[in-house]
Parts: structure tokens; C-alpha cells; sequence
């Protein structure tokens, strides 16, 4: 069999920027063969290495934000020379974690490497299926970070000078490649020279959001680079049926595939007494039934429609309260509302909070609601924020854009509705508020649904794709 190795590459910083980078990240953990990180870093000219840990606890991640759609205003660590240790390889065998020089512990710390062989690059055999592969439960990964400058998704200065970034440092390996990149433009744009060059030594991977192609069709540019992308792409993964159609337009249907997003299940299975705790922390009657929406606050993730029903349904008697998580230019105008609307004690604002605080959230409240609509070009291509509260119990009331229904099961996981109507918003939370039986029944129906959507589970499924490809 063919020996390939296996690349993840995105420009923004990874894993924690988004929820198409967390995707790509999750995907790069529980492959079956050794991983490698190509993405952008600071750096002076230098090559930034490090070896991200499967659980996630990464020096040089920032933290998540919330919904995990927005990069927060940090940056990597820098490694200085003190913490520097030498390479000893580029990629190393699952049953044989690589050591210090002293032979001690995996270095899990980020280091700069100088100068690599060739040589020291692993091989392995490809198995016959995917039935054949071991999918382990841990295993490091590599971070290599370059001097990448995006300016835009277009064809300018930086993007030759990507371009030339990537063929310096791929040309050095001789075996076949495979490179998963994380949306059509401009990563898979910027491997287009690189596929004319190598041809079938060079196998791309590209995964699919849905956003990016209502983005593309608004420039002549965009969309012919869109559609040069996807026609070197050996293999389209999308994130939902929506998205495949919208991708569809740009290429041949036959090489897009259907894979739906994840999540970590086991880690939103926290004991009742620590989520009454936590919920506590919130300061509502007993009897209150809370809802959640652990987003950006901007226009499409539609926080102001809530904020307006739950002040109608109050108003109607039901003890209802609202807590937002996330941060955004809608921020202020929120809070504006939740004065005009003198709900102050029954709607809280937690700001931006930590993975750990968000999973204590989820299982804290009683429903998930982000009734997303379309602004513009930008949708919800299918939606994480959904898989999490159904991880934690929560029946979900989705919008019926992009890739929600297929998120949210309607009358099964929770409710799909128009999010710019107001009436069958207001329905849905009212029949989930008033039946507190409904509530656990759709729980219960989430919490299955999220666990045939662990994070090791999607690997493995994008791993049978790409192997038939």
C-alpha cells in the first residue's frame, strides 16, 4: 500500500478559533495515524513547532470563545530559545511516543525545531479499510507554525507569498501527501500550484462550512477561486446537506460528502449536584425555568428576539430568565433592551467564559435557544452550539437556516422555527417552558442523538471518506 502523510492546515490560529477550526482540530486528534498542525504563528523568521496533547490543554491555544466562531485578541505563546529542545522527527509511530534526549516523559511544552531531515519522517502502511485501523484514544499532535500574512480571501501579494511558503517547506517530503485544509479559500486556493506541480502525490482534503460560498458569490474573484479550489480538491467534506448544496454550485456533487459535526460527550456528563450548584451561582428563584445561548452576540445569532419573547411571556406569567454567554458588537444594544424591557433581574450576561464555565452552563440551564437567521452572506452552517446543549441534556430551538434542522431534530431534540417570527418562537419556548415532562423527554432523545456524535466517532467517519478517495 501507499505510504502517505497526513497534513491539517488552516491559516488562523489553531485549534480554538472557530467552529469550522475546532472541526479540523477534533478530526486531527483521533485520526488513526500521525497528525500534523501547518498554520500560521508569531515568529521572526523562524519556524514555530509544538506538540498539542489530546486533551486539549494546549500553552499555546487561546480560549475558546463561547460559541467559537471568533478569534479573541491573543496570540500564541512564544517559544523562546531557553525552551527550545531539538527535533527528533516530524511525525513518529502511534506506539512509540517520542522522548527527550534524556529519555524521559513525551515533551508536550512548544519548542522550536531547527533544521529537520527528511529522514526522520515516520511511514506506515495504509490498512485495507477502516474496520482495520485502531482509532485511538490519545496521541499527540504536532503544531508547525509559519510567517503566513492573510490580507484577504482573494488573490493579492501575500497570497503568492503563501503559496511559496507551503511549496518550501512540502517540497521537502518525498512521500505522497495528504493535506486537510479547512475551507476552499483561500487555504485550498493557495495549494493550487502545488497540485499542478504534484498531481496525485498531493491528495487535498477540503472541509465545507456553508458561509464561505454565499461569501464567494458575492465577487467574480472569489467565486472562480471558489471553484478552482474545489476542483483540485480530491475530496469536499461538508459540514450538512445545506452546506453541500450551496457547494454544489462550485463543483461536481459526486466528490462532496456529508460528515456532521461532533462533540466531546463524556465531558458534559457532570454530576446533578455540581450543576445545581452551579446554577445557584445565577441567583434565580428555584422554580425559574432558564434559558441559554452560548454565542456571539451579533445579528444572526438573533439574542434579541429572545430577549423580546421572554419579556412577552413574562408579562404572561411564566418564570422564565435569560442568560447570554458570549460577547460582540450586539452587546450594548442588548443590554439596552433588557433595561427597556426592565428585565434586569430575569436576564444575565456571563461575558466571555471558559470551556469548563461553558459546560457548567449548558448543564445548568433548562433550554438551549439560538433561533440563527441568514445576515447577509453569513449563516449557520450547521452549528456545534447545538450538539453541546444536546450533550448536556438540553432540547434546543434552532432557526430553520442552513444546516440547523439537521442539528436540531424537530419535535424530537427540540424545535426548528422561523427565527424572524416571533410567534413560533414565542410557541416553542412556551410548550417547553409549561411541560416540564416534554423537557426531559427531548433531554433525554439530545442526549442520545449527541452521543452517535462524539468527536471520535466523526473521525473515524471522515477517515472511511478520505480512505475511498
Amino acid at each position: 500500500m501507499r505510504k502517505r502523510a497526513d497534513f491539517f492546515f488552516t491559516y488562523d490560529f489553531f485549534p480554538k478559533v472557530g467552529g469550522a477550526h475546532l472541526w479540523l482540530y477534533k478530526v486531527a486528534c483521533y485520526w488513526p495515524r500521525p497528525a500534523v498542525i501547518v498554520t500560521s504563528g508569531v515568529s521572526s523568521g523562524r519556524l514555530l513547532r509544538g506538540f498539542a496533547p489530546r486533551n486539549d490543554k494546549i500553552k499555546s491555544a487561546p480560549r475558546n470563545d463561547n460559541d467559537g466562531e471568533q478569534p479573541r485578541n491573543e496570540t500564541s505563546h512564544p517559544v523562546t530559545a531557553s525552551e527550545a529542545k531539538p527535533s527528533l522527527g516530524l511525525l513518529r509511530p502511534l506506539t512509540q511516543p517520542r522522548n527527550d534526549k534524556n529519555g524521559g516523559e513525551p515533551r508536550n511544552d512548544n519548542e522550536v525545531d531547527g533544521d529537520r531531515n527528511n529522514s526522520s519522517i515516520c511511514h506506515y502502511e495504509e490498512a485495507q479499510s477502516a474496520d482495520e485501523v485502531i482509532f485511538p484514544k490519545e496521541h499527540p499532535l504536532e503544531i508547525i507554525r509559519f510567517p503566513f500574512c492573510v490580507s484577504s480571501w482573494g488573490i493579492d501579494r501575500n497570497f503568492f507569498k503563501n503559496t511559496y511558503l507551503l511549496w518550501q517547506f512540502f517540497k521537502k517530503i518525498e512521500k505522497p501527501i495528504t493535506i486537510h485544509v479547512v475551507k476552499a479559500i483561500p487555504e485550498a486556493a493557495n495549494l493550487l500550484w502545488l497540485k499542478f506541480l504534484w498531481k496525485d502525490k498531493l491528495k487535498i482534503v477540503t472541509y465545507a462550512h456553508g458561509e464561505e460560498f454565499l461569501v464567494a458569490k458575492t465577487s467574480k474573484e472569489l467565486g472562480w477561486l471558489t471553484r478552482q479550489a474545489l476542483r483540485i480538491s480530491d475530496l469536499v467534506i461538508a459540514n450538512s446537506f445545506s452546506t453541500k448544496r450551496l457547494a454544489s454550485e462550485f463543483c461536481d456533487e459526486n466528490k462532496i460528502h456529508v460528515v456532521h459535526l461532533g462533540v466531546d460527550f463524556e465531558q458534559y456528563q457532570i454530576p446533578e449536584e455540581e450543576c445545581q450548584k452551579y446554577r445557584q451561582k445565577w441567583g434565580f428563584p428555584e422554580n425559574t425555568v432558564i434559558l441559554l445561548t452560548v454565542a456571539r452576540m451579533e445579528p444572526r445569532k438573533n439574542q434579541a428576539a429572545v430577549i423580546k419573547t421572554v419579556a412577552e411571556l413574562r408579562k404572561e406569567g411564566l418564570p422564565l430568565a435569560y442568560v447570554i454567554a458570549g460577547s460582540g458588537e450586539e452587546e450594548r444594544k442588548l443590554k439596552n433592551m433588557v433595561q427597556e424591557y426592565n428585565l434586569e433581574p430575569w436576564v444575565k450576561f456571563l461575558g466571555k467564559i471558559s470551556e469548563e464555565e461553558k459546560i457548567k452552563s449548558f448543564c445548568a440551564a433548562d433550554i438551549y435557544v439560538m433561533p440563527s437567521i441568514q445576515v447577509g452572506p453569513m449563516i449557520e452552517g450547521f452549528g456545534i452550539v447545538f450538539m453541546e446543549a444536546a450533550a448536556a441534556g438540553l432540547p434546543s430551538i434552532a432557526g430553520n437556516i442552513g444546516g440547523q434542522p439537521e442539528a436540531v431534530r424537530h419535535e424530537e431534540t427540540g424545535f426548528v422555527i422561523d427565527g424572524n417570527n416571533l410567534n413560533e418562537l414565542k410557541e416553542a419556548i412556551r410548550r417547553l417552558a409549561q411541560d416540564k415532562n416534554l423537557r426531559q423527554k427531548m433531554g433525554e432523545a439530545a442526549r442520545l442523538w449527541a452521543r452517535k456524535h462524539d468527536w471520535s466517532l466523526v473521525s473515524r467517519r471522515v477517515y472511511e471518506v478520505v480512505s475511498h478517495v
